[in-house]
């Protein structure tokens, strides 16, 4: 069963904008995939109008008014209140799935997908591809397998520790950082929090890392007939343990978007991997593709050069496209390129390894 939790801040034109559910329902249904998500709103579900919601729930969704549950959660968690919403719901949603999960009266494992990330896949073929596994691809919430209630209880007990005491939690965090008893590459983890931040994706990178929650072996991961990226603009991250020996590169047939032999499972369409996608698209149509590397950077070390800075800031200033309508971007993108009969989608990945 596959869950995802959002909350609205405005309207439904807006919150498309940013979380694009009824696009992303109507690509699922396009496909002639079964749509077997169930979306939880944490905070206003009364900000969007009831045809909005009947239309995704006429596209397959179960939609779920989480917010009692959430106004119970934060009397047993009264340090969340103090944080901003995105902080809070992050780190409150692992809580709310727990309690979700539980009300369905059933084994199946449970996934969290991220709002923000258009499936490749059908999605019952990768509820069976992961069944029984239990994992946070690369340490990312994009993608979260769940399949043994001990993750809960690890997560609840966490969650209250940190918040007991953030700075000494946050220092013990940074020893194992240093010191970690899961070496990340074999627990399919990454280690990129510090000392400036600590949300709940650097928490489950810490959990995984200091052996506490339950995490399957890279190998048993990738035990799978589909190709997973937790982020697209660094495509061959964890290519070697999937598909050694084959090419790096994309191609589409029948049944998708191909990587060696195996389907992407899902494109995450974060914020930096949207950018890129607006960037790619707009230097492309203005003939200036010799330029595209410039806006990438080095994506692996956060690094984009002084060149790169000044063309995105142009992009940006001649108003080619606005970068946080996830909506259009998703739309533009998973349309077909004349020139190469890809969608750009592929075209744009194939162009970041």
């Amino acid at each position: 069963m596959i869950y995802q939790l959002v909350w609205a801040t405005r309207d439904e034109e807006v919150f498309e904008q940013v979380v694009p559910l009824q696009w992303h329902g109507e690509y699922i249904l396009n496909k002639g995939w079964q749509n077997n998500i169930r979306v939880g709103f944490l905070e206003g579900i009364d900000l969007l109008s009831k045809d909005y919601l009947r239309s995704l729930e006429g596209l397959g969704y179960e939609v779920i008014d989480c917010q009692p549950l959430v106004g119970k959660l934060l009397k047993e968690y009264p340090q969340l209140n103090g944080y901003d919403a995105t902080n809070k719901y992050w780190l409150l949603r692992w809580n709310v799935l727990d309690v979700l999960a539980g009300e369905c009266a059933t084994d199946d494992t449970i996934i969290h997908l991220d709002a923000d990330v258009v499936l490749m896949a059908d999605p019952h073929e990768l509820c069976k591809d992961v069944h029984g596994k239990t994992f946070v691809l690369e340490g990312c919430p994009v993608f979260t397998a769940i399949s043994c209630k001990e993750w809960f209880e690890v997560w609840r007990d966490e969650l209250a520790n940190y918040l007991g005491n953030p700075e000494s939690y946050l220092g013990e965090a940074l020893r194992i950082r240093e010191h970690p008893l899961r070496e990340p590459r074999e627990f399919c983890n990454a280690l990129y929090y510090g000392p400036g931040r600590f949300h709940d994706q650097d928490m489950l990178e810490y959990l995984i890392s200091a052996g506490k929650l339950p995490q399957a072996s890279t190998s048993e991961v990738f035990a799978s007939r589909f190709y997973w990226m937790q982020n697209p603009i660094i495509p061959g991250e964890w290519f070697e343990e999937q598909c050694p020996g084959r090419r790096r590169w994309i191609t589409e047939d029948e049944n998708g978007a191909i990587v060696g032999d195996k389907q992407i499972a899902f494109y995450h369409v974060q914020m930096n991997f949207a950018r890129y996608c607006l960037q790619w698209t707009k230097l492309q149509k203005v003939g200036l593709a010799s330029w595209v590397p410039m806006v990438r950077g080095n994506p692996e070390r956060n690094y984009l050069p002084i060149s790169g800075k000044i063309l995105a800031r142009a992009i940006k200033y001649l108003n080619w496209g606005e970068d946080k309508n996830r909506r259009a971007i998703c739309r533009a993108v998973l349309k077909k390129n004349p020139h190469t009969n890809n969608t750009y989608i592929t075209d744009i990945v194939n162009s970041c390894w």
